[in-house]
């Protein structure tokens, strides 16, 4: 039977070996670049061409999650190519649609003069909300590997209280830990306590910091100085899941010999074939609507 559609997967980790394949079994064309995953394991390793030609065939693009980490060139975790983004941009037709995570503002402002056509699975709520359970499971069992106290009945601290550190507090406390949840805002309080968390305001951490072993970082900015961390139980653990370059002064840390992890790209890592699916269900939904041509999906 022949292939449906045609889809380029350029670049990422194993989330993108298993969204390839479940296109495949979907009766897609799969035309790979950048992931260099041996051919036994893949079943639409077919031929080897350029990654502008490959571009050029295809009517969808899937770049990786994150779609890069140095802003110059494609996230490729398994690969030593490089393609430099700007360049990925300017292959790319408007009659196309390329799929991704975490474009930088720059490219897709970019994008959007040149009459390009974007999803960010990050800015889909559908999926970043999936991927914070992904990533709360990981963030957990880093913790655990590191720690040499149980997660039940600890005190854990969480730094931030968005879609990730929501649910890393709810698994927490599913797990018997006393949560904690330091914010910046108070009206979030009462919504917290009613939930069975206790509150701390970011202004106050220095004052009970040390009264954890376990501390979850979600929050994008550099949080935890050398003056919190000079306060923080020598045998706690401290998990960042930050971007980079995270909410730990990573010096001080390691000064303080504390037992730190910033631990990043966490659904690739530890359930890529359950993102792979969901993955394959939004860019399959995505495909089959209507788009207009100058339109962005942010």
């Amino acid at each position: 039977m022949p292939k449906s559609i045609t889809a380029a997967l350029i670049g990422g980790d194993k989330r993108q070996l298993y969204l390839g394949e479940n296109l495949y079994q979907e009766n897609w064309e799969v035309l790979p670049y950048g992931l260099d995953i041996p051919s036994s394991s893949c079943l639409f390793y077919s031929r080897k061409i350029s990654w502008k030609q490959i571009v050029k065939e295809s009517q969808v693009i899937i770049a990786p999650i994150p779609f890069t980490r140095d802003n110059q060139n494609i996230f490729m975790e398994t690969s030593n190519e490089a393609i430099n983004i700007y360049e990925f941009l300017d292959s790319i037709s408007s009659h196309q649609i390329l799929f991704g995570g975490n474009f930088p503002d720059i490219f897709l402002s970019l994008a959007k003069e040149k009459n390009k056509r974007i999803f960010d699975f990050m800015k889909c709520e559908e999926f970043s909300s999936f991927n914070a359970i992904a990533t709360a499971e990981g963030s957990i069992m880093e913790a655990i590997r590191l720690s040499p106290w149980n997660l039940e009945d600890s005190e854990v601290l969480i730094i931030g209280y968005g879609c990730c550190g929501t649910v890393i507090a709810k698994k927490c406390q599913m797990l018997d830990a006393h949560v904690t949840i330091a914010i910046r805002r108070k009206e979030l309080i009462p919504l917290l306590e009613a939930k069975g968390y206790h509150c701390i305001l970011m202004d106050t951490l220095s004052e009970k910091i040390g009264n954890f072993r376990f501390l979850f970082n979600t929050a994008p900015s550099l949080i935890l100085d050398a003056l919190l961390l000079g306060k923080v139980q020598k045998d706690s653990v401290i998990i960042d899941i930050a971007s980079n370059p995270g909410g730990i002064d990573k010096e001080a840390a390691m000064r303080c010999h504390l037992a730190t992890s910033h631990f990043l790209g966490i659904p690739g890592k530890i359930a890529p074939k359950s993102s792979a699916h969901k993955l394959t269900e939004i860019v399959k939904k995505k495909e089959k609507e209507s788009w207009d041509r100058n339109e962005i999906t942010r």
